[in-house]
């Protein structure tokens, strides 16, 4: 019973370290940019329901083209983080544009 024991506490400790460092790159992901272009965002509206839900958690990193059907997180007028899926996407003399949309 006694090595039972044991072993529950061995797991117990090394799945506490796992979510101490899950949390910590989850915090420092959402505050900086020191981990090479990954972010962590929670997700505040349904706009993306059921694809993502509220209070979920999204980790985004930053890539060099992004395609249709690709979710990806932009900053609004009003300067909040929003999460949507790209459903078109053009290229023209000015640059790339995406067409984005929340619920899908």
């Amino acid at each position: 019973m006694k090595v039972l024991l044991n072993i529950f506490k061995f797991f117990f400790q090394i799945g506490l370290v796992i979510l101490g460092l899950a949390s910590g790159f989850t915090l420092v992901s959402s505050k900086t940019d020191l981990i090479k272009g990954y972010h962590s965002f929670v997700v505040v509206s349904g706009s993306m329901q059921p694809a993502i839900n509220v209070g979920s958690i999204v980790f985004t990193v930053k890539n060099p083209t992004y395609q249709p059907g690709d979710i990806v997180p932009f900053e609004n007028s009003l300067k909040q983080i929003v999460t949507h899926r790209i459903v078109d996407k053009a290229a023209i003399s000015e640059g790339i544009f995406y067409e984005l949309k929340g619920r899908q």
